[in-house]
């Protein structure tokens, strides 16, 4: 199991916030729609 505190670093929330954002309007939204088509749940 991997230890949770180690994944929960301050730089590594900042960038991934950056990341994701670019990510989304290169097109991630997009491919994460069309893969979820019909799926359901939490």
């Amino acid at each position: 199991m991997t230890d949770l505190p180690q994944l929960q670093h301050p730089r590594f929330t900042r960038m991934y916030v950056r990341i994701s954002a670019e990510s989304e309007l290169r097109g991630t939204a997009e491919h994460r729609d069309h893969a979820l088509v019909g799926r359901a749940g939490r």
